[in-house]
């Protein structure tokens, strides 16, 4: 749902109400932003700080990561692959310091 120039998911529906709870859809990075929708009625709750959640700039590092994996692949070719994976891991994590995903 589009409301005010922001977007928003719907969270849970109240079927006996006809209610729907919606959050915005940067609320997994913790914006608090919320809506309830019942007929065509809309009410905000909360305030958006979703803009200073945000990354300005996401850049895709992946091809640069791979030429890192293979470079010290080289280098250090009796060293365990998981071993060289944490080295370069840790090395784009420090030079990307506080804007990297941990997933992996």
């Amino acid at each position: 749902m589009l409301h005010e120039g922001k977007e928003y998911v719907i969270r849970t529906t109240n079927k006996v109400t006809g209610t729907i709870y919606y959050n915005c859809c940067h609320f997994r990075q913790g914006c608090l932003a919320k809506l309830i929708s019942k007929r065509e009625h809309v009410r905000a709750r909360g305030e958006h700080n979703c803009e200073n959640l945000l990354s300005k700039q996401v850049v895709d590092v992946r091809c640069g990561m791979l030429q890192q994996l293979q470079r010290a692949a080289l280098e250090s070719a009796s060293e365990a692959p998981s071993m060289v994976w944490e080295r370069v891991r840790s090395a784009l994590n420090n030079l990307h310091k506080g804007s990297t995903l941990n997933a992996i």
